[in-house]
């Protein structure tokens, strides 16, 4: 399956996901789940687009008034361990499971610890150590991050409502349409995204609340699939200093889901374009105009949905570059050391 088919794929997996959500005996439903939600304290843990598809679920966790903490794992491993103790539950992401950090990780903890394991290799390290093991239910190969991103985003969002609320159907009926807003979302960001992003300046992608995930995993997917320099931050990170880089050479990708910041990131987006720098907006249909349009979806689960452009984006820019778009040439799809 080549890069682009995973792309457009991801509606079908996401869905496929949320059908395995809605067993009866799948480990969210399990009593051992209820038990390990009953620790005092959350600890999300990842690398790379792992770590960024946990944030959504972080800031649900946190804004319940949850014990919740979200690190990095190799900063984690090395510079914060003690953060971790028997009343910690570790929440630790990695699609293949086999994350050099994330190994090191649960090999320096007791086999006590109680981890819930999120991968989409149930065979891999974290699968078999893990006293909790969810399954992202994506495709394999050296593509996948692109629809375990997604999928991580939907799995750790239902396992946060399930410590919130201690359900998952109110979950499962926005996910439903979130999963609809993605497939036309992609059909939009293929048909608009012409030859992509000129590659000649400073590429930022600028986003408020649960949509940094996206802006994030925007970044690095200009990084891995165009191998061009991309950054990204929260659009209000932005102005303590970035701002100056605001002018003819300067493209922006502004992530706008309609929610509690979209005013302040718009105003942002206008100041720059003024400024000079060419502004790409991915919106939420309810905001009108944007470069790209999604359908309605709520704003915590706008980064199932407005990663799909930049996808489209990152994949128009690395072909009219002459790149073969997802293959790895100095990096590895499975980072085994540190």
């Amino acid at each position: 399956m080549s890069f682009h088919e995973h792309i457009l794929s991801q509606p079908r997996r996401l869905r496929g996901l949320l059908e395995q959500l809605h067993r009866s005996d799948h480990p969210l439903r399990s009593a051992s789940c209820a038990r390990l939600l009953e620790t005092p304290r959350l600890l999300l843990t990842g690398m790379g687009s792992s770590l960024f598809a946990s944030y959504p679920a972080y800031l649900r966790l946190a804004s319940a008034g949850a014990r919740v903490s979200l690190w990095e794992t190799a900063e984690l491993l090395h510079f914060a361990a003690g953060a971790i103790d028997a009343e910690t539950l570790l929440v630790a992401v990695s699609q293949s499971g086999e994350t050099a950090e994330i190994k090191a990780l649960l090999e320096m903890l007791p086999v006590s610890q109680p981890v819930i394991g999120v991968t989409n290799a149930a065979e891999s390290f974290l699968g078999r150590r893990a006293t909790l093991r969810l399954e992202m239910h994506a495709d394999r190969g050296p593509y996948a991050s692109t629809q375990t991103y997604v999928n991580s985003v939907a799995l750790l969002l239902a396992l946060a409502y399930l410590a919130t609320e201690q359900r998952l159907d109110g979950f499962l009926a926005v996910a439903a349409r979130a999963a609809g807003a993605l497939e036309a979302a992609l059909d939009d960001a293929f048909a608009r995204t012409g030859a992509g992003i000129d590659p000649g300046g400073p590429l930022v992608f600028l986003a408020r609340g649960p949509s940094l995930a996206s802006a994030r995993q925007a970044a690095l997917m200009f990084q891995e699939v165009v191998a061009i320099p991309a950054a990204a931050m929260s659009a209000a990170a932005f102005r303590h200093g970035p701002l100056e880089m605001a002018g003819s050479s300067l493209r922006a990708v502004v992530l706008l889901p309609y929610g509690l910041t979209a005013s302040l990131v718009e105003n942002l987006a206008v100041e720059i374009e003024r400024l000079g720098a060419r502004v790409i907006r991915i919106a939420d249909a309810r905001l009108g105009g944007g470069d790209f349009r999604h359908p309605p979806v709520e704003e915590e689960l706008a980064p199932l949905v407005n990663i799909a452009p930049a996808q489209a984006l990152a994949y128009r820019t690395a072909v009219a570059l002459g790149r073969e778009p997802g293959v790895f040439r100095q990096a590895q799809s499975v980072t085994s050391r540190e």
